[in-house]
């Protein structure tokens, strides 16, 4: 049998190659580098933005709450509900006489003549000016501590004095001509015979600047220093001072006492809390808070300096922050004014 041979030609074009070159897979390959390293230098530069402009935000907000706060009890400080004169206090638990130290027990909530006072970056001295009962020095790191006393706006009924919860919580119940101070347990001996006398509860507070107890929340950054935090010591349910964490991120707090020595109704001086003599004088607060971000920021080096109060503060870091200064005055030292001049004699 005859073999049959079919022979196939190649085309030309069937030798060409269908593949790229060297050349051209390494010009795709560094166009591709290229748009990758655009893409994640703007993803890097929206996160960093991002990080910042969250950080920026949470600053600004601790501060204005921090300030809030602050402005609203140091307003209402001294305030008795219905009484003017709190010498005509008295009780089972009388108001007692104000020192300047901070005892442990229920002396410190009931020094109602000292409805404000301060201390000047938290001068210690052993005959004076002393409140590590309270704060401790690893409590404390810097600035001003600013102690209130008041009682709280809102009337309470028989129920709440009645609460075994609330045995030794002080109340102050009071008219227009006396008050009585008491813990709930001894509600019914401190009865006043005027039927519209009113009972509220007995607020006091020191704020100062202390080291936060919580972690690093924003974005699990690692901080050398410890977090700044406001912090005051507060009436717990038995009536003692207790701390208490208000808001991280407040670095330092400064305080100026306006001073009425001529008892006009308006502010003669501004003053340190060591250079105020009488207290029952401040009718005004000028209050400095500088809030600081938690965490340091890549590549961003403070520059500023902040004036606050009596000091100038240059960190020279890594921190964003925020001033928020602001001035209250006392509305029951006004009242107080006012009521002085409608009764002097004609």
């Amino acid at each position: 049998m005859k073999k049959t041979i079919i022979k196939i030609r190649r085309s030309s074009s069937a030798c060409r190659s269908t593949g790229v070159t060297l050349v051209e897979m390494m010009i795709a390959l560094l166009l591709s580098l290229i748009l990758v390293g655009a893409l994640g230098s703007v993803y890097l530069s929206a996160k960093q933005t991002y990080t910042m402009q969250t950080a920026l935000a949470t600053v600004e907000e601790n501060g204005r709450y921090a300030l809030q706060l602050l402005l609203q009890d140091i307003r209402r400080a001294g305030y008795l509900g219905e009484i003017l004169n709190v010498n005509t206090i008295t009780g089972t638990a009388p108001p007692t006489q104000p020192t300047y130290t901070c005892p442990t027990d229920t002396r410190w909530g009931r020094m109602l003549q000292q409805s404000i006072y301060g201390l000047n970056d938290a001068i210690r001295n052993s005959s004076r000016h002393d409140y590590s009962a309270c704060i401790p020095d690893n409590d404390y790191l810097l600035g001003d501590i600013v102690a209130v006393r008041y009682v709280l706006p809102k009337p309470l009924d028989r129920n709440t004095l009645r609460n075994r919860r609330n045995a030794d919580r002080m109340y102050l119940r009071s008219n227009p001509a006396e008050g009585r101070l008491f813990s709930g347990k001894n509600h019914r001996e401190n009865e006043l015979s005027d039927t519209f006398s009113v009972v509220r509860q007995l607020a006091a507070y020191a704020y100062y600047i202390g080291p936060s107890l919580g972690r690093d929340t924003n974005f699990g950054c690692q901080s050398d220093a410890p977090i700044p935090a406001l912090y005051r010591e507060r009436l717990t349910s038995k009536g003692l001072p207790q701390r208490e964490e208000v808001v991280r991120g407040i670095e330092n707090l400064q305080v100026r006492y306006g001073v009425d020595p001529d008892n006009d109704g308006s502010v003669n001086r501004y003053k340190d809390a060591h250079q105020v003599t009488h207290w029952d004088r401040v009718i005004a607060v000028r209050i400095w808070i500088l809030a600081r971000a938690e965490c340091p920021e890549l590549g961003y080096t403070s520059g500023e300096s902040y004036e606050l109060g009596d000091q100038i503060y240059t960190p020279g870091d890594a921190y964003r922050r925020y001033l928020f200064t602001s001035t209250v005055a006392i509305r029951s030292r006004q009242k107080e004014n006012s009521t002085r001049e409608t009764a002097k004699p004609l």
